[in-house]
C-alpha cells in the first residue's frame, strides 16, 4: 500500500504524478490523503492575500469544494483512491477573533505560528490505523513532502513524516515539492538540511505512458494553472520537460548495514 500525504490539491500529482501512475499500472493501490483541505472558518476575516488567491482561482464563494472537485478528478486519471482532511489551508487558518495566522505569501514562506506546532501530532494520531504499531498495515509505504521552498504546510506534513521516519512498519519516503525544486534546486538543499543531509535520493520510475497521465491529471486543477502556467499548453510543455529531464525524486534514509 502506497500513501502520499499532500498538503493541498495538486502537490501529489505535480510532484510524484507519473510515479503514481505507474504504481497503478502495476496494480499496487495508492491513497492520496489530502490535508489543508478544510472549508475557512464562518468568522475568517479574511485578508488582501486571500481575496487576490480567490480572484485568481475563480473558484465561487467556496474555494475548496471546487478544488476538492479537482483533486478527485485528478486521483481519478493516476487510478487512486483519495481523502480529505478538514484542517484549512494556512492562508485561511485564524485565531480565535478571526484573524489570519499568515496574512501574507512571505508570511507562509518564512513563518511558523505557535498555533500549529501541535499539528504533525493531530496528523499522526488521524492517520492511524495506518501509523499503529499494535496492528500495521503490510507492507506501508508512506510519502510526505520535503518542504523545499519553505511553505508552512508543507513543513507541517513533512513534520508528520520525521515523526514517522523510524517506525517500525511503515517505509517512510519525502518527495521532492514542484515547483519549488524547478524554481530553485537550492532549495531542495536548504530542505535537506532539517534532516541533517542523512537522506539519500532516488529517481523513481515512469514512462511516456505515465507522464502523460500526470500531464492529465494536473489539468484538472483549472483554478490553479494561472498561478504556474500562462496556458494549458505551457503547462503542458513544462511538466513534460521537467519530468523527463530532472525526474520524480523521493529521499530516504540510507539502508541499514548489517550488523
Amino acid at each position: 500500500m502506497h500513501v502520499f500525504l499532500a498538503p493541498h490539491a495538486d502537490d501529489a500529482p505535480l510532484s510524484c504524478g507519473a510515479y503514481i501512475a505507474t504504481l497503478t499500472a502495476r496494480g499496487e493501490a495508492v491513497r492520496i490523503i489530502t490535508l489543508m483541505m478544510g472549508n475557512p472558518s464562518p468568522d475568517f476575516k479574511g485578508t488582501a492575500f486571500t481575496r487576490e488567491l480567490e480572484e485568481r482561482w475563480e473558484a465561487g464563494v467556496n474555494p475548496y469544494a471546487r478544488r476538492r472537485d479537482e483533486d478527485r478528478a485528478a486521483a481519478a486519471i493516476l487510478g487512486a483512491q483519495i481523502d480529505f482532511a478538514d484542517y484549512p489551508d494556512a492562508a485561511y487558518r485564524a485565531d480565535a477573533f478571526g484573524n489570519a495566522l499568515y496574512p501574507t505569501w512571505e508570511a507562509i514562506t518564512t513563518q511558523f505560528n505557535p498555533r500549529d506546532q501541535d499539528l504533525p501530532l493531530k496528523i499522526v494520531q488521524m492517520l492511524a490505523p495506518g501509523a499503529s504499531i499494535a496492528n500495521p498495515i503490510p507492507n506501508l509505504t508512506m510519502y510526505f513532502p520535503l518542504g523545499a521552498g519553505g511553505h508552512v504546510d508543507h513543513r507541517i506534513v513533512r513534520d508528520v513524516g520525521k515523526l514517522l521516519l523510524y517506525h517500525p512498519f511503515i517505509s517512510v519516503r519525502f518527495y521532492e515539492d514542484y515547483p519549488y525544486n524547478f524554481k530553485d534546486q537550492q532549495a531542495v538543499f536548504d530542505a535537506l538540511k532539517s534532516f541533517g543531509n542523512t537522506l539519500i535520493p532516488r529517481v523513481l520510475p515512469s514512462s511516456e505512458e505515465a507522464i502523460a497521465k500526470k500531464i492529465a491529471a494536473v489539468a484538472c486543477y483549472k483554478s490553479q494553472l494561472s498561478s504556474f502556467w500562462k496556458d494549458e499548453l505551457e503547462m503542458n510543455r513544462a511538466l513534460r520537460e521537467f519530468t523527463l529531464q530532472h525526474g520524480e525524486i523521493e529521499w530516504q534514509l540510507p539502508p541499514k548495514e548489517p550488523k
